[in-house]
């Protein structure tokens, strides 16, 4: 078999050696640099979209932040407003309460005044009245001798005056 002669051999090896060699340098000359820039945009590519990936990440960390920053101060807010409104809404009743009170006493007050001025008023109407009656039965005893069924009709008659006197005025 030629291959396995030694002479035919070397000059196949050589032959070998140096096409293997032409081939790595065109390889190298022509065929590497494209692969290589190729590489090179695609890390490059890869390391922009991680950078943007890690600046996107941080911005979101910093909203994020900032949502429940301002979430917690409207928290803070709100029950800050609830406790004024409770705070008020005690006020308000507590003076509603003390005006109905004032207004209570005043009333009771005005009506007592007016229950006593009505009860001199009666009173003075009622010995008015009485004074007059007893004139009027002095009056008609010294016109006449009575006898003691005249006393008695003159109290009854005058006892009935008076009773319808005092039934008008109610």
């Amino acid at each position: 078999m030629p291959q396995f002669d030694a002479s035919f051999l070397s000059s196949l090896v050589f032959w070998s050696v140096i096409s293997f060699g032409i081939l790595l340098f065109i390889l190298y000359k022509y065929g590497l640099p494209p692969i290589l820039a190729q590489l090179e945009e695609r890390e490059q590519r890869i390391k922009s979209d991680l950078d943007r990936a890690e600046q996107a990440r941080q911005e979101a960390e910093a909203r994020l932040a900032d949502y429940e920053q301002r979430l917690k101060q409207a928290q803070a807010e709100a029950r800050a407003i609830l406790e004024e409104a409770r705070l008020q809404a005690q006020r308000l009743a507590e003076e509603s309460q003390k005006r109905t009170e004032q207004q209570a006493t005043a009333m009771i007050r005005d009506a007592q005044e007016e229950m006593a001025r009505e009860r001199g008023r009666l009173r003075d109407e009622l010995r008015a009245e009485t004074v007059g009656l007893v004139m009027a039965v002095a009056e008609q005893i010294l016109s006449r001798r009575l006898t003691a069924e005249d006393d008695r009709r003159l109290i009854e008659e005058a006892l009935a005056a008076a009773q319808s006197g005092w039934s008008r005025r109610q």
